[in-house]
């Protein structure tokens, strides 16, 4: 797992590095980097529950920071609730429940970048 979390560092730093002003808000490429590294976590073993609440809490930033940007207002709720069901997942060390919850995340940050874009 450490080339794993290598490699999703090196696309957190390449995100970070994008100037502004893409097709999308860099905080939707976070989200994915948020999700890639809680999947780690959850995988490796034993599992890093520690790294996933930071992981999660990092998420939970990043959506704050754009969320109300967010016009599709079932879009928007479906990815706060899956944040949540992360969340309660990770804390309970619920591990199902939680790649669960990181697959729907998954699914809903592909959805179209416009809707994130808030054109």
């Amino acid at each position: 797992m450490e080339t794993a979390t290598a490699a999703i560092e090196g696309f957190r730093m390449a995100v970070e590095a994008m100037p502004s002003g893409g097709v999308h808000p860099p905080q939707v490429s976070l989200l994915d980097y948020a999700g890639f590294r809680i999947q780690a976590g959850l995988r490796d073993k034993p599992t890093r529950w520690e790294d996933s609440v930071a992981s999660i809490a990092y998420a939970d930033e990043k959506w704050s920071e754009f969320a109300s940007k967010v016009i599709d207002t079932p879009l928007r709720e479906g990815f706060a609730s899956s944040l949540v069901s992360q969340r309660t997942a990770i804390d309970g060390h619920d591990l199902r429940g939680a790649q669960a919850a990181v697959t729907t995340e998954f699914d809903l940050v592909e959805e179209p970048e416009t809707a994130f874009a808030g054109k």
